[in-house]
């Protein structure tokens, strides 16, 4: 929350600059996607109030920000635990594992461990890479996600920096289903290995 809160207080302030407007702001942060939730507060907090009386979408509630994120934790949870001791896994990098070396510090620092994980894939680069592009749900994309999950390998491109590994792939869940992104994570991974 601690996160949506300076969000929500960054868009407050890039709207009070002379020549950008709430609709700037909004883009702004609409187009960097680092909070899944934060397209969804901040339609909640700036949008136009509705009339009192029959509202749209037949009594349906919508999710509120903190369950999306709690939702997309839970499902990296998930994720995480299925994948240790995965044979085609080297090793799972998830503050959420008790075994994580970030784990302690996470849990005091943290509401949550976050819906990102990276994980190395047995079989080098051309495995991790296999992978990634054997997806079908999980989208093969640089970013750290929106309400899509996604799956990269971080040392494909040149630049980076040489102590990541290899067969490092870094994956941020999204929020659909996690019987379904296991199912086809697993799926890659057995065919790459």
């Amino acid at each position: 929350m601690l996160q949506l809160t300076a969000v929500l207080a960054g868009c407050d302030y890039l709207a009070s600059l002379p020549g950008i407007g709430i609709k700037t702001a909004f883009k702004l942060v609409q187009e960097h996607r680092t909070v899944p939730a934060v397209v969804a507060a901040l339609r909640k907090k700036f949008a136009p109030k509705k009339p009192a009386g029959k509202q749209r979408g037949g009594g349906k509630a919508s999710r509120t920000p903190s369950q999306a994120t709690a939702s997309t934790q839970a499902s990296a949870q998930d994720v995480a635990t299925k994948l240790v001791g995965h044979p085609a896994i080297e090793r799972v990098r998830y503050p959420g594992l008790p075994d994580d070396p970030g784990h302690a510090l996470a849990r005091k620092q943290m509401t949550g461990p976050g819906s990102m994980l990276s994980i190395e894939v047995r079989g080098g680069a051309d495995a991790a890479q296999a992978v990634a592009e054997g997806t079908r749900l999980w989208v093969h994309a640089t970013s750290l996600g929106g309400v899509e999950s996604l799956i990269e390998r971080r040392r494909r491109w040149a630049l980076e920096n040489p102590l990541v590994p290899e067969n490092l792939l870094r994956l941020s869940v999204g929020i659909e289903d996690p019987a379904d992104l296991w199912a086809d994570l697993d799926s890659a991974l057995r065919a790459a290995t």
